[in-house]
C-alpha cells in the first residue's frame, strides 16, 4: 500500500504523516484490497481541510474533514 501526500499552502510535518498512517491502519482492518491512498491537506483562510481518497479493488471511498488545527 502506498500513500500519496499532497500539501497545498501548508507544510507537512512528520507528526502529521504519522497521525495519518495511524488512522489509515485502522481502515486496513476492514478493507484488505486497498490499492492506492491519496491524502490532500490544504489551508483555507483560518482552517485546515483534509481530503482522503482510498481506491480498492472493488470500491472507492472519499472523505473530507476540516478543523482549526492540523490534528
Amino acid at each position: 500500500m502506498h500513500i500519496d501526500y499532497i500539501a497545498r499552502k501548508v507544510t507537512l510535518t512528520d507528526q502529521v504523516r504519522q497521525f495519518t498512517e495511524k488512522k489509515v491502519a485502522k481502515v486496513e482492518k476492514y478493507f484488505q484490497d486497498i490499492l492506492d491512498i491519496r491524502v490532500e491537506i490544504s489551508q483555507e483562510r483560518h482552517r485546515y481541510v483534509a481530503d482522503i481518497s482510498i481506491k480498492g479493488k472493488d470500491f472507492d471511498i472519499k472523505s473530507t474533514s476540516d478543523s482549526k488545527d492540523m490534528t
